[in-house]
């Protein structure tokens, strides 16, 4: 039989610290007190992290964002929220994850079972600059707009290489959109505006934005466009110049006079000029004639012998191109002539 080399009220002793550390009532053979020196270590690992999230501010509630989260030391393995992260009325949330090293911040909330809520910070300036974040999830910016202006949203993904989606970015028409805001985001595939974009915003870095994304952002263009439609029903007419039959046509006009109560334009359709259309007998003011745009012949019905009906429609357009998107000519490249015309049609210009 070997020597005993241990005292059996020492092992005890050990074994009423393990419990003690852990909380446990576990028994211990000598055998076991490698694993039980584990969860020590383990429970010890749990006391830290519940000091250190039970001591930071977004457990009281009233928490500024400002470089909360900011700097490589948060990265995927150490940035585990307890609770959830809701930026209190009107705080900051100044470079709240600049340079952060979090990649998927959706996936990790959800892991971690907390969610983020930023939607009442006054400002968010460079809040997720240079930060290594893929996948961002709600992002409101309607009340820092409200307070602060322009500089509100200044940086506030710039610099974020890897940013690949952003599920949804709450607006309305008056948000203003920094110029920085996108600026260096090449990534940036996927994002979905929930609301009016009625301010100049630019996307000119984002080359990597999917056509439908492309198209949610056009989609919520503020409509800005001045147009009055003037139909005229059982109006002679006549078009020459176009061997085609004109009824359900539209025709872009380039010039519009009143001669002897009748409307003459000047038209082109399809890129084919020189095409004359004289409509009788309108009522038409001569400080319209020069927003004149379109003339189209709207078949409206047909008769009893079958002839189709038509209707003078007259487009005024008094728009003011007052915005600007900018998307990028590799972007541009992705939209169709009408998805283009949808966002000049509405009075913006598009870059």
């Amino acid at each position: 039989m070997g020597k005993k080399v241990y005292e059996e009220e020492n092992i005890r002793a050990i074994a009423d610290k393990i419990r003690e550390k852990t909380g446990g009532d576990a028994t211990y053979k000598t055998s076991q007190m490698p694993s039980g020196i584990e969860e020590v270590y383990e429970a010890g690992q749990k006391a830290e992290y519940d000091r250190f999230w039970d001591n930071n501010p977004i457990a009281k509630g009233a928490t500024s964002g400002e470089n909360l989260f900011s700097g490589k030391s948060w990265n995927d393995e150490t940035f585990k929220p307890k609770y959830d992260i809701i930026i209190s009325d009107l705080s900051s949330c100044y470079m709240m994850f600049k340079a952060c090293g979090v990649t998927d911040l959706v996936k990790r909330l959800a892991e971690c079972g907390v969610r983020l809520d930023m939607s009442n910070a006054s400002t968010l300036y460079y809040a997720f600059f240079d930060s290594k974040i893929t996948h961002i999830g709600e992002i409101s910016l309607i009340r820092a707009s409200l307070y602060g202006g322009t500089a509100a949203t200044a940086g506030m993904f710039q610099a974020s290489a890897q940013l690949h989606t952003i599920d949804k970015l709450i607006v309305n028409e008056d948000v203003v959109y920094a110029n920085t805001i996108f600026t260096g985001c090449t990534a940036l595939a996927n994002i979905t505006i929930e609301g009016v974009v009625g301010n100049n915003v630019s996307f000119a870095d984002c080359k990597s934005l999917t056509h439908e994304s492309l198209m949610s952002i056009i989609n919520a263009l503020k409509d800005y466009s001045n147009k009055t439609m003037l139909r005229f029903s059982d109006t002679d007419y006549t078009v020459s110049g176009y061997d085609t039959d004109p009824r359900g046509a539209t025709f872009d006009v380039h010039y519009a006079e009143i001669v002897d109560g009748s409307l003459e334009c000047e038209c082109s359709i399809d890129g084919m000029y020189g095409i004359k259309i004289t409509v009788y007998d309108v009522d038409i003011s001569e400080a319209d004639l020069p927003y004149i745009s379109n003339v189209e012949f709207d078949v409206i019905s047909v008769d009893s012998d079958d002839m189709p009906i038509v209707d003078v429609v007259i487009t005024v357009d008094k728009t003011v191109m007052s915005k600007t998107l900018t998307i990028g000519s590799a972007n541009i490249a992705k939209l169709t002539e009408a998805e283009k015309k949808k966002v000049t049609d509405k009075g913006w210009w598009l870059k």
